[in-house]
């Protein structure tokens, strides 16, 4: 993810933190360490 903010392209966040937290969303499960960076990376992302 480091290269992909240094190239300033689109992160694989979505794959792999989305996947878990629609997972997480479906069965009930609290992830708020996954739901904080993921919303971090995309903040990140719409910056550039």
């Amino acid at each position: 993810m480091a290269q992909d903010r240094i190239k300033k392209q689109p992160s694989e966040v979505e794959f792999f933190a989305g996947t878990v937290i629609r997972y997480a969303e479906k069965h009930g499960i609290y992830v708020p360490e996954n739901r904080f960076l993921y919303d971090r990376v995309k903040k990140i992302e719409e910056e550039y």
